[in-house]
């Protein structure tokens, strides 16, 4: 694992975040879940992918709205990711970056996302509903 890079990519991720109606802590953790996990498994960690974060955050804004837990379309996926070799994990309704993680780890197609060594990039969102239920989105590129 190159950790320069990874530390290079974090610190542009502290700077500019995804998207400045969020938290850049929230990504900033839920990114930081997966790759340890991935290290652990001795896998590359993902790359934070901006676009893939606006990607995220546009689709837990449209479920909040909605009041909908929905996966999104996978080829809108795809052309925003510019690769075929996509996934999504969503949830809906944990308190924090860890609790929905450990969600996700604790489902096996999730899982499986979380841990594909095809997936090279990461975006992620998370939208409050008008009750303040989270609705969360991670999606994952092969580019």
């Amino acid at each position: 694992m190159n950790t320069r890079k990874y530390s290079f990519y974090i610190l542009l991720f502290l700077l500019f975040g995804c998207n400045n109606t969020q938290k850049v802590t929230n990504n900033n953790i839920i990114v930081e879940l997966h790759n340890q996990k991935r290290t652990e498994e001795k896998l590359e960690p993902l790359m934070l992918n901006l676009e893939l974060c606006k990607y995220a955050k546009k689709h837990t804004d449209w479920m909040a709205l909605k009041n909908r837990l929905s996966h999104s379309n996978m080829s809108d996926l795809a052309e925003a990711a510019k690769t075929d070799l996509v996934g999504e994990n969503i949830a809906w309704g944990q308190e924090d970056e860890k609790e929905v993680f450990n969600s996700w780890m604790h489902s096996s197609g999730h899982k499986r996302n979380i841990l594909n060594s095809k997936y090279k990039q990461v975006g992620c969102g998370m939208t409050k509903d008008k009750n303040g239920k989270s609705y969360w989105c991670v999606v994952f590129s092969g580019n």
